[in-house]
């Protein structure tokens, strides 16, 4: 619940790091908003429904509270909108001109 996005290290699976959102503190359940950015500059709003793209090395993310679908770069540690523009609903368009509602999941 801390509105983070953290990556796992695969090859080990022994070590974790936080890519995007949160302020570093998991106890902090108040590091939340709106903002595309780097690191923990970037704010999220209940993210959930990651998918990774591979031929992009990116991951879809669905930003619920927010009302929008991010792309994360794990290895920037860099996160942007591509769909959506914060306002709750069910509007066809393209990039920054539709509307989601709270989206949960992708396929």
């Amino acid at each position: 619940e801390s509105s983070a996005v953290r990556c796992i290290d695969l090859d080990d699976l022994k070590s974790a790091r936080t890519v995007v959102g949160g302020d570093g503190t998991s106890t902090n359940l108040f590091s939340y908003g709106d903002v595309d950015g780097v690191g923990i500059e970037a704010k999220l709003q209940h993210p959930v429904g990651l998918d990774y793209i591979d031929p992009l090395k990116k991951v879809l993310l669905l930003d619920s509270y927010n009302h929008k679908i991010k792309l994360c770069d794990p290895e920037a540690n860099n996160i942007e909108t591509i769909l959506g523009d914060g306002v709750g609903g069910l509007k066809d368009g393209s990039g920054l001109k539709c509307q989601f509602m709270e989206p949960t999941d992708s396929c």
